[in-house]
């Protein structure tokens, strides 16, 4: 009797083991990367090269969402990519001008831009930002000082690159 009771422990125990260890064995991950680690869809890519006197983007409409802009500027002298989201009725050819430079709070919103600093001729610059849907004008707000009036250096006029039509649409979907 005394060896069926030891054997019945004996196989109690081995049971307890062989379910523990298939438990833990459910307990394993699966596949794939933790939820943190998984990457999120690539956005779209933009590019976008600046020259005397143009704004030329290889999409004119993109997804909403992330969004790289690659800017390159192929001219002579400095120049800067604005992204701005259209105000309703405005239009990249249409937004308001004050003094030379383009009224940007009354054209739209900012959303951001490669400064002229960071786009000396044949420089090239990305910046990622997030769009929404609507209408975009890209262009460059670089103001040139003309006439300067003699014994100063204060200029009568101010021209923005903007005038001389450096400003492509964009569409975000």
């Amino acid at each position: 009797m005394k060896e069926n009771a030891m054997k019945e422990k004996a196989l109690l125990s081995v049971s307890v083991w062989l379910a523990l260890l298939a438990g833990l064995a459910g307990c394993g991950g699966s596949d794939a990367p933790p939820a943190q680690a998984q990457q999120l869809p690539a956005g779209a890519t933009i590019n976008v090269t600046l020259t005397e006197w143009g704004v030329v983007a290889d999409k004119t409409t993109v997804p909403s969402g992330s969004v790289v802009f690659t800017a390159t500027n192929t001219g002579i002298v400095p120049h800067e990519l604005v992204i701005l989201k259209l105000n309703a009725g405005v239009t990249p050819d249409t937004m308001p001008v004050k003094g030379g430079v383009v009224d940007e709070s009354a054209s739209g919103t900012v959303i951001d831009e490669i400064e002229d600093t960071d786009l000396p001729p044949n420089a090239t610059k990305s910046k990622t930002v997030t769009l929404t849907p609507g209408e975009y004008a890209l262009f460059c707000a670089v103001v040139e000082n003309n006439e300067v009036e003699p014994g100063t250096e204060t200029s009568k006029t101010k021209v923005s690159h903007y005038l001389y039509g450096m400003f492509a649409k964009l569409t975000v979907s």
